[in-house]
């Protein structure tokens, strides 16, 4: 498909980067266009697996069924970002849903169209496959965040993800959140979320306002973080040799 002439186009995306040009342009002419509303569901958690989604613009929430609470985001995809249906590559989606947060564009490839483009190329369930493990890297980032004690530190670590884009740069997004999601995101309660901002933006690291968190200053949080800093797999942006593009 050819996106819009006046959108961003996601082969300047950090997965699709990495990859050959004749894979890439297969999987931007075979995807499919869609505008979201706020809130409309884009994969409901009975829809089968085998597809792919790439956020073009806006965000799209990761919900996941919790035990006593229903379905609820536990995650953000930023846009730029690839994402393999849970159970693409395993054959389970039960218990997921995809839904955005607030206006959206997105791209989706369907389980057969993601097949005919992996067996037209040599290493293309390979190419494929980067997608997972990168959400598994992520998981992994998501964890270590999890294993500070320290609000804020916690915060930090976290919002340095869900405020990070799909991008080859890697450039930060606004994060527009509910405080009782992103509370629950981040494993605070809500007094515990409120303190940990208020340490973040009176040291000018962060901005919230009106329900929406922006990462000031990427260098200086992470300075402030130190030795408390998760490592990223995006460390060294667009430098970084495992971003480059490959003709």
């Amino acid at each position: 498909m050819m996106f819009p002439a006046d959108r961003h186009p996601l082969d300047d995306s950090h997965w699709l980067s990495q990859v050959p040009a004749a894979f890439r342009k297969d999987v931007l002419d075979l995807c499919t266009f869609r505008r979201l509303n706020d809130q409309e569901l884009t994969l409901g958690a009975e829809d089968a697996p085998g597809s792919v989604i790439g956020v073009v613009s806006g965000a799209l929430a990761l919900e996941r069924d919790v035990p006593g609470q229903g379905f609820v985001p536990v995650w953000l995809l930023q846009e730029g970002t690839w994402r393999a249906v849970d159970g693409t590559f395993q054959g389970d989606t039960r218990g997921i849903t995809l839904r955005a947060a607030g206006p959206a564009e997105i791209v989706e490839l369907s389980a057969m169209q993601v097949q005919r483009i992996a067996e037209a190329h040599e290493d293309g369930w390979r190419w494929f496959a980067q997608i997972s493990a990168g959400q598994a890297q992520l998981a992994t980032e998501v964890s270590l965040s999890f294993m500070q004690l320290d609000g804020a530190v916690r915060m930090a670590n976290l919002l340095l993800r869900l405020c990070r884009s799909g991008r080859a740069d890697g450039a930060l997004m606004p994060v527009a959140l509910a405080e009782a999601d992103l509370a629950r995101i981040c494993g605070l309660t809500l007094l515990a979320l409120g303190r940990g901002l208020g340490v973040l933006a009176a040291l000018g690291l962060v901005r919230h306002v009106n329900g929406v968190i922006e990462i000031l200053s990427e260098p200086k949080l992470s300075a402030w973080l130190g030795p408390r800093a998760v490592p990223s797999a995006y460390a060294g942006g667009a430098a970084d040799a495992s971003n480059r593009r490959i003709a």
